[in-house]
Formats: C-alpha cells, sequence, structure tokens
C-alpha cells in the first residue's frame, strides 16, 4: 500500500511525508524548501523517517541532511537537479576549534591528554580531528606526489596523516577516551594538531531513492557529486539508483564511516563513489556501476583511509580503446597514498582500463576473489605499494588495448613497480589467441608468486631481488623466453617447481632466463616442455645454484629427460669473491657438445673457481643402501 498524505496521518509520528510539507513531485517544481522543511521537522523530533512517494522532486537548491534521520522512498521516487550546485549534503561548516593536547597521542591509544582548558571545552560525543603534520599543499595529495623520493613501500613512511575521533569517556586528570585507536604516534604537541569538530551530523539512512542528474547539469569536478557530504559519521545509501547521465559523480564523502550497499552507478563521471579522506570502517558492497564516461575511477580511495572493505560489486563497461596515455585511463578501483588494511573481494570488473590500482604507498591491503575480464591495460595496477595479499583473483584477456600509448609497457594481468613484499597466490591468468600479455611485469622486491595457473600468456618478467617463482603451471605463446629475471643488480631469486610448457609453433628457446649481471639465484626442481633449454645463463651471470630442471622432448618417442644441459658456463670476473658452482644431472645418450656431452646417466659438480680454472667432478651414482 502507497503512503499517502492521509496515509501518514493515520500513523502519525512514525513518517513524515515530503507532501505534507509542500513538496510537489512533478519534475519542474522546485522542491527543495519543502523537503528541507520535513527533513527539519524529523530532527527537532530527535529523528524520524522522511517519506517519499512516488514521483520527481526537483531540487533547486541544496539539501541539508540532519543527525537521526532517514530518507525513505516508495518505489518510482525520484531526487533530480537542475545544477550540479545543487547537492545533498552534510554540515555546512568545516570550522575547527583548536586544542592544546598534554601529550603525543601514541598508536595503538584511545586515550587523549588535553591541558586544562581543552580539557573542560570538550564533552563526550565531541568529535577530535587530529593531525600529524601541515599539509603542504592546497590538495594534500599532492604532499604524496612531492614525496616520491621518499620511501613510500616502509610502513614508517606516512608523509601526511589525519584521523577523527569521537569522545566516548572523560576520564580525569584532563584525559579523554576515544572510540577508535591511533593509527600511527601522532606528535600533537609538536609538529601536529588536535581540533574540536565544530558541526557533525550522525546517522542517517538514505534507501530506495533514484537519484538522477538534467542535462543541464555541468559535472566540472568530482565534488560536484550528488551526495556530497563532511563530517557526516555513519551515512548509509542503500538500494538507491543514481542516473548520473555522464555528468558527475554519485558520492563524495570526507570524515566518517559510509555504507553504500546494493545501489546502482549508472554513467558516472569523474568517480561514483569517493572517500576523500578519514573515512574508516567504510563499506561499499553489492552494487553496479556501468558505463564509466570518464576520468579516474568508479570507486575512488584517497589518502588517510583504513579498515573499508569493497566487496561483490559489478563493474560493467569502461573501456577506452582510444586512450594514448594515463589521462585517459580509468580503473574499477583505485586507492591513493598510503591506504591501508583494507579489503577488495568478490567483486567483479568486465570492460576498463584497470581493474584495481594502487599508488604511492598503500600497503596491507587484501585482494581475493575478483574477476577481472577484458581489460585494456591490466588487472591489478600497483605502484610504490607493499604487503598486499593478492589471491584466488581470475584475470581474463587482460590488455586489449591496441592503442595503450605510454602505457604499453604496462599491459599484464598485474603491473607492478616499485613495490615489495606482493604475496600473489592462487590466482588464474587466462588470455584468449591473439591477446596473450606478460602475466606479470615490472620491478618489485621480496615478492612470492606461487601457485597460479596461466594460460596463453607471453611471459613472466620479474626485475627484482629476494622474490620467489614458484609451483606455477603456466603456458606460454612465447618464443624467446617465458620467465625472465630482468635487470643488473638483481640477485637472491627463487624459481623452483614450476611446470613450464611452450605451446608456440617452434616451441620457446628458453624457459628460464637470467639476465646479465643478476647472481646468486636459486634455480631448482623446474620443468619445461617444448623449451629448447629448460634455463638460460648470460654472459655475466655468476654464482647461482641450479639443480634439477627438467626439459621434456616431446619429439622423441621416449621422453628424454635433460638436466640443465647447454648451460653456458661464462669467464669468471677478476673481481669475483665466490666461486661458481653448478649441479648438473645428465640423462641424454646423445653425442651432446661441450665438456657435459654424451655423458649418460651421471651427475656432475662443475667449479670455476676465482682464478678462472674450470673444475668438473664426477659425481658417482648408486641404488645400494648408503649407511650415514
Amino acid at each position: 500500500m502507497a503512503l499517502t498524505k492521509a496515509h501518514n496521518r493515520m500513523v502519525q509520528g512514525s513518517y513524515l511525508n515530503v507532501l505534507d510539507y509542500g513538496a510537489v513531485g512533478d519534475g519542474t517544481t522546485g522542491a527543495t524548501t519543502a523537503l528541507q522543511a520535513a527533513i527539519d521537522a524529523a530532527s527537532a523530533q530527535g529523528g524520524a523517517n522522511v517519506y517519499f512517494p512516488s514521483g520527481n522532486y526537483l531540487l533547486d537548491d541544496t539539501l541539508l541532511l540532519k543527525s537521526n534521520v532517514t530518507l525513505l522512498g516508495e518505489d518510482g521516487a525520484k531526487i533530480s537537479r537542475l545544477s550540479d550546485s545543487f547537492r545533498i549534503m552534510g554540515s555546512t561548516s568545516a570550522a575547527l576549534t583548536s586544542l592544546t593536547a598534554g601529550a603525543t597521542l601514541k598508536k595503538g591509544s584511545t586515550i587523549v591528554d588535553l591541558d586544562a582548558g581543552s580539557y573542560s571545552s570538550v564533552s563526550v560525543d565531541d568529535y577530535l580531528y587530529v593531525k600529524d603534520s601541515t599539509s603542504d599543499n592546497v590538495d594534500f595529495i599532492q604532499d604524496f606526489v612531492d614525496a616520491s623520493g621518499a620511501d613510500l613501500v616502509s610502513p614508517d613512511e606516512w608523509v601526511y596523516m589525519v584521523q577523527t575521533f569521537k569522545i566516548i569517556e572523560k576520564l580525569g586528570s584532563n584525559q579523554v577516551r576515544v572510540n577508535s585507536a591511533a593509527i600511527i604516534d601522532f606528535p600533537i604537541t609538536g609538529a601536529g594538531s588536535i581540533y574540536k569538530v565544530n558541526q557533525t551530523i550522525e546517522n542517517v539512512l538514505i534507501t530506495n531513492l533514484t537519484f538522477e542528474n538534467n542535462s543541464s547539469v555541468l559535472g566540472t569536478n568530482a565534488e560536484n557529486a550528488f551526495i556530497n557530504t563532511y563530517h557526516v559519521y555513519g551515512l548509509n545509501i542503500e538500494n538507491c539508483k543514481f542516473n548520473l547521465n555522464g555528468l558527475s559523480g554519485g558520492v563524495y564523502k570526507n570524515f566518517g564511516a559510509l555504507r553504500v550497499i546494493n545501489c546502482d552507478f549508472n554513467a558516472p563521471k569523474y568517480l561514483g563513489v569517493f572517500l576523500r579522506q578519514a573515512c574508516p570502517n567504510s563499506v561499499i558492497s553489492g552494487n553496479t556501476f556501468r558505463n564509466h564516461t570518464a576520468n579516474d575511477a568508479s570507486i575512488f580511495i584517497e589518502a588517510h583511509n583504513y579498515n573499508i572493505t569493497v566487496s561483490n560489486n559489478t563493474f560493467d563497461g569502461a573501456r577506452n580503446y582510444e586512450l594514448t596515455d594515463s589521462a585517459a585511463l580509468i580503473s574499477a578501483i583505485q586507492c591513493d597514498a598510503k591506504v591501508t588494511n583494507c579489503v577488495f573481494d568478490s567483486n567483479t570488473v568486465n570492460g576498463y582500463g584497470i581493474g584495481i590500482r594502487m599508488e604511492l604507498g598503500c600497503m596491507m591491503n587484501v585482494i581475493s576473489n575478483n574477476v577481472f575480464s577484458n581489460m585494456d591495460i591490466c588487472g591489478l595496477r600497483l605502484n610504490e605499494s607493499s604487503f598486499l595479499s593478492i589471491s584466488n583473483n581470475k584475470f581474463f584477456n587482460c590488455g586489449l588495448s591496441t592503442t595503450p600509448g605510454t602505457l604499453a609497457d604496462t599491459q599484464s594481468a598485474i603491473f607492478a613497480s616499485q613495490c615489495v613484499r606482493l604475496n600473489i597466490d592462487g590466482n588464474v591468468m587466462v588470455w584468449e589467441t591473439g591477446y596473450s600479455k606478460p602475466a606479470i611485469f615490472g620491478t618489485f622486491d621480496y615478492t612470492s608468486f606461487k601457485n597460479n595457473t596461466i594460460a596463453n600468456t607471453t611471459k613472466i618478467v620479474a626485475n627484482g631481488s629476494f622474490n620467489e617463482i614458484s609451483n606455477n603451471k603456466i603456458e606460454s605463446k612465447a618464443t624467446d623466453q617465458i620467465i625472465s629475471i630482468s635487470g643488473t643488480s638483481k640477485h637472491h631469486n627463487i624459481i623452483e617447481h614450476n611446470q613450464i610448457y611452450a605451446t608456440a609453433v617452434g616451441g620457446c628457446l628458453y624457459a628460464i632466463r637470467i639476465d646479465d649481471g643478476s647472481e646468486c639465484n636459486k634455480v631448482c626442481w623446474n620443468a619445461s616442455s617444448s623449451c629448447s633449454n629448460t634455463v638460460a645463463l648470460t654472459s655475466t651471470t655468476n654464482a647461482q645454484w641450479l639443480f634439477e630442471n627438467t626439459r621434456f622432448s616431446e619429439s622423441n618417442t621416449t621422453t628424454v629427460n635433460v638436466y640443465n644441459v647447454e648451460i653456458s658456463a661464462p669467464v669468471m670476473p677478476t673481481n669475483a669473491i665466490m666461486p661458481r658452482r653448478f649441479r648438473i644431472y645428465s640423462t641424454t645418450t646423445s653425442a651432446g657438445t661441450g665438456a657435459l656431452g654424451g655423458q649418460g646417466e651421471d651427475l656432475w659438480e662443475y667449479l670455476m673457481d676465482v682464478a678462472g680454472t674450470n673444475y668438473f667432478r664426477k659425481m658417482e651414482l648408486t641404488t645400494s643402501q648408503v649407511g650415514i
């Protein structure tokens, strides 16, 4: 039963019907004054439901939310707007009152020390705004860009951090207890600062409404989103539709948790949902984003954000085959500047430039169970990020764009630049014939790439040190090399227990290639098929540990296993500080070439000492039990 004006009076006190406050839902009569009157009346009662019968309510001015008020729409209820300057907003003032702290706020602490004057000026339920320093730029994200020379992948480098807290208890002795723990040390008696937030709103629900841009909306920047709120703590948007028509974003949020559940975002521009700063414990789940038209990302999470869950969303359609550089790139999800402790799970992305993008020091995030299909550039793009867990994702046809411009080298399932300590485990990466791209490409250290299943890729390129590539099943169309340790001074990598299949006509030259100047790598127990060599060393690769790498040749009537045969043995450099030693096991009975050719079922140890002398030592093989 529709809740008409008469029905509303019958349940007086439960709902406030906007029609009773003069709203006309004809789509042409300005309704903001009437809608605001209904919201204000609900607020005056301490909170109530404001009900929108079916109709089109036109915003001709900004509409302000109030604490403990629900905006509830009947099916068919719509709010439209004439201009992007007419928005649904929270606090009208971002004014802060400066306080004086008595001690540094320590990471993990919920106790804030104030001086006597500041303590007397705050009350339970007040909000505090804390900074570890003052931003050098009006747009604080520029601080992170300017700090590009800093070690952003380090857990200790935050550049610039803010956090908000709610006072839940006054403890005496000028101490207050707050509702969450500090995530870093805030030097609020020195370089940092602490403030009382003068105007806040809490506990707002918006449900079952449609928001639509009229053609007159210009949408010149991200702040022109339909809903734009500052210091609204506990904003819930559920079961709503945003018909943005390629003219603006949907939701722009600054400070306080946001929940966006089961909403549709049609043709967003700039940012569909934007978590600007300090929106911890937000949840974005079960939503659909379609036909993103331009700029950045459907979900954008910026600096000072943590403990956010993005799950079970569907992203469909933002491909731009005409892109020529990163300015035209659209991501389904983008995180910038030290976004931490977030979960991105069970999202489905089809036809975007990038699936998930993390930049400038993002760390301790989980990316799992997502599906990335038909990406222009890559499924994941990771830049100066660390301690990421990437597991059980599926990548299909990543890198489709035929005009990627400056982004050509990043086309892959996963692109990682200047990253450390990534854990990439149990993913599936597949390309259709004619679309093959690298499974992973870039520069990264201390990274684990394990237990992945890869079909129709070109190669795996690891330009870094202390990485582990193991237990992967890899089918590759490459004709030159499949796994590559690339770059000089890239050492101490482990490549073991991989199954490598060359599927190109004529096979592949090298299953694994260690580049010039790369030393002290462990390459063991790998098996290749249709590759001329399982392992290849170049002229300046030294001090490797190679053991029991197998080459299967399917062209023979009987399978032939060749362990590290035809490994070149370059001359030791005069400045070498350690000998080179390979263990080589051969079961070939062919004539062979070089020092190891035609040796039969023998185990050899090869040693080149620092003086450059070569030694080959034949090891005895026995099937008899030997006492130890």
